[in-house]
């Protein structure tokens, strides 16, 4: 699980930069932690799945039984 503490446009280009060069574990704003599963709650929040709605809190979000594959452009 990765916990980014800024929010913002600004916020999220930094974290998209460092991304590829795996520069996140060193960002200070930035916590990485292992967990089975992650439960989010809040009052009256949407859940997105990619930015689309997807439901309601409260959500339990199941660790994946194996790694993701990740499919990039050439």
């Amino acid at each position: 699980m990765v916990l980014f503490r800024r929010s913002g446009p600004l916020a999220a280009a930094s974290y998209g930069a460092a991304l590829p060069f795996n520069l996140l574990p060193r960002m200070a704003s930035v916590q990485i932690r292992r967990a089975g599963a992650v439960r989010l709650e809040g009052a009256s929040a949407l859940e997105q799945m990619d930015g689309d709605p997807a439901g309601a809190l409260p959500v339990k979000v199941p660790d994946a039984p194996g790694p993701l594959r990740v499919l990039l452009p050439p």
